[in-house]
């Protein structure tokens, strides 16, 4: 990952854990959306398994390192939530859980994963973390790897372990108390208040704060974008890379729509008012991520403007 901003206190402490044979048996990266916390638990799992590791990051070239990244190696297995599908035992396998449309939108997913960490993976009709998927682990975490790798579990959005209901995050915490050598859990929520106590006390914590703004604005550069636009864009974006990005998307947009809501402030008429309700109205049924984005510039806008008078 080329564009990953690297939490450095984090990846230090990992590189140390690692080189002196001191891994946990599971991490809780948490911290808010865009911090790159899935990201770093791939890096994380190509780095445990680098072939031609050489200390500080994984080498990116080795066969290991291009199967991780690209989510086909055996020993690396991402869980993440599903929908319920034709699963209809406890025996049935996870790919069940896909229709033909829903496997495709999947492979995609997985696709746009690989090249941007920040990239998350949301499957249509899928709001809990499938017990089958815990029970698969449990069936095959035993088995014997190749070359005595580690087999290493990347549990996304973990908060769905406990949600609706509890049941996939009870059947993790009996695989979590005992597992076997060489297996790594790497849980990753940016929700991690609603994930089981117990589970976290099985867990070495690691959070991952929003990228500072100095970072953002150096990558933003990096990327081609003119510099006072990287400032104002790191500065509404709150340290999340993807609204970055969606303000790099739509700031034009955006910016004719912040005139229309600025509009009811400042003309002394009726009319403005209307079309800065119609105008907020219409994003809240169409595009609510957009109306967000736009209450961000408005929020930069009136802060500054408050400085200025004070």
């Amino acid at each position: 990952y080329s564009d990953l901003i690297i939490n450095d206190n984090n990846w230090k402490h990992i590189v140390h854990l690692n080189d002196n044979g001191r891994l946990p048996h599971a991490f809780l990266f948490h911290g808010p959306s865009g911090s790159g916390k899935e990201g770093h638990a791939i890096k994380l799992a190509a780095l445990i398994n680098c072939s031609q590791y050489k200390g500080e990051k994984p080498c990116g070239d080795c066969p290991s390192c291009k199967k991780t990244i690209s989510f086909q190696h055996e020993n690396v297995k991402l869980i993440l939530p599903l929908p319920r599908g034709n699963i209809a035992s406890k025996k049935d396998s996870t790919s069940k859980a896909f229709t033909k449309k829903t496997l495709n939108e999947f492979l995609e997913m997985l696709k746009k994963k690989q090249i941007d960490p920040y990239y998350s993976i949301q499957v249509s009709n899928a709001n809990t973390i499938l017990i089958n998927s815990i029970r698969e682990i449990k069936r095959e975490i035993s088995f014997s790897t190749l070359n005595n790798d580690w087999k290493i579990y990347l549990i996304f959005q973990a908060e769905k372990l406990c949600s609706p209901n509890p049941a996939s995050g009870h059947a993790l915490l009996k695989l979590l108390e005992e597992p076997p050598l060489k297996t790594l859990f790497i849980l990753v929520s940016s929700k991690p208040d609603t994930i089981l106590d117990t589970i976290h006390s099985r867990c070495q914590k690691m959070y991952f704060p929003q990228i500072s703004k100095r970072k953002l604005e150096n990558q933003l550069i990096k990327n081609g974008i003119d510099q006072n636009e990287a400032v104002l864009i790191a500065q509404i974006s709150g340290g999340n890379i993807n609204i970055c990005k969606q303000l790099i998307n739509n700031s034009s947009v955006l910016i004719e729509k912040l005139y229309v809501l600025l509009g009811a402030f400042f003309k002394k008429n009726s009319d403005a008012w209307e079309k800065c309700i119609d105008t907020i109205a219409s994003l809240k049924n169409k595009d609510n991520k957009q109306m967000n984005l736009l209450f961000r510039f408005a929020k930069l806008f009136f802060r500054d403007l408050l400085y200025y008078f004070n």
